[in-house]
């Protein structure tokens, strides 16, 4: 079967300030060591959860008349390396990376501060190809969308293709400031469906600024990290802070989100002012 163009699907690593692809594929073997035969387990035991979902998603295209080879999909899901290793998508193990006391052994709320934990997490994405960006470079966006899936969290997705025209999906958190960020970078450098941009993500000592701005120590390292954006777009720079007057909102809402969305997915539709 001919091989498929693939989504890059990237989610924000607080650990390490960076966006990790969850598309990354790694290819596992009975034959490796014990943490690759646990890796492999994990991977099929949840992509066997995963696949009767997917399968009904596309019996109800198949439904509206979309022709789709369902024995086909299944074995592209299921599949092999030319060397008969199984590929397991990054999405599939990450938890399991993230937290196994063998492995990372990081709790949810563990921060930058655990350097020992975010290096062996590091380690642990190179060693199995796990892709990590802080720097997105030349995408076109293609839209702004949000995503509610079962019991997983509100998302918010940011779509676009890399200059080779492979598409990107970079996911955010609603309930995340981040997030909040994003949409305010949006509105703030009138990007627009079709336009070129650059996006940067970070995680850093939020006492580092503060100590900078005023010269001397006024807040001790360690208490605070902050997670920052950049976008460029139409030779405009922004970090996501709203303007003047509009209050940034370190935990925004659920709904405080959504209405903002709308409010993005309606601007990057609009004319280009400059095209004007």
């Amino acid at each position: 079967m001919e091989s498929k163009q693939r989504i890059a699907i990237y989610n924000y690593e607080k650990v390490l300030g960076c966006m990790v692809n969850g598309s990354s594929e790694l290819a596992l073997s009975e034959d490796g060591d014990r943490e690759e035969r646990d890796l492999l387990d994990e991977g099929l035991d949840v992509m066997s959860k995963a696949w009767p979902r997917r399968k009904a998603f596309m019996e109800s295209r198949i439904e509206a008349g979309e022709e789709i080879d369902l024995d086909a999909e299944e074995a592209d899901f299921f599949r092999k390396n030319a060397d008969g290793k199984t590929i397991v998508e990054a999405q599939y193990v990450i938890d399991m990376i993230r937290t196994d006391r063998k492995m990372a052994k990081l709790a949810q709320t563990s921060s930058i501060f655990d350097v020992e934990g975010a290096k062996k997490l590091s380690e642990l994405y190179a060693k199995y190809g796990i892709e990590t960006v802080k720097d997105f470079k030349g995408l076109t966006l293609t839209g702004i969308a949000w995503s509610k899936k079962g019991a997983q969290k509100e998302k918010i997705l940011l779509h676009a293709t890399r200059p080779d025209g492979s598409p990107v999906c970079i996911r955010f958190e609603a309930s995340f400031n981040l997030g909040f960020k994003l949409l305010h970078a949006v509105l703030g450098t009138d990007l627009r469906v079709g336009q070129t941009f650059d996006l940067t993500v970070e995680a850093v000592d939020g006492a580092i600024a503060k100590n900078k701005r005023a010269g001397k120590e006024v807040e001790k390292l360690g208490r605070f990290v902050n997670h920052n954006l950049e976008l460029k777009a139409n030779g405009k720079t922004q970090n996501g802070y709203p303007p003047k007057g509009v209050a940034f909102v370190q935990k925004p809402t659920i709904e405080l989100m959504e209405t903002l969305l709308q409010q993005v997915q309606m601007a990057i539709q609009a004319p280009d002012k400059k095209a004007a």
